[in-house]
């Protein structure tokens, strides 16, 4: 079980990480204005993959769960726009 625990918090770190530079590549690219909702989606679940980190909410908890499920419906209309784009 603590080896689960180890795996969740290094990939708590590295989801931002990747998503961050992503989203640099794509601007560096200029790539952003072709793909605005696919850069909107990235910004957005890079928000939502930060904010537990930065306010220091543990997985486990129902301030995390609260979050989550009033975020995720935000990351669904996303992916939607990603997919009509």
């Amino acid at each position: 079980m603590a080896q689960v625990a180890n795996t969740e918090w290094i990939l708590q770190y590295v989801e931002p990480a990747a998503i961050l530079i992503l989203l640099i590549r794509l601007t560096w690219q200029s790539l952003t204005n072709k793909y605005r909702y696919f850069t909107g989606y990235l910004a957005v679940s890079l928000l939502q993959a930060v904010i537990p980190v930065i306010f220091d909410l543990p997985l486990d908890s129902n301030a995390y769960g609260w979050f989550y499920f009033l975020t995720e419906p935000i990351i669904w209309l996303a992916y939607s726009l990603v997919v009509l784009e």
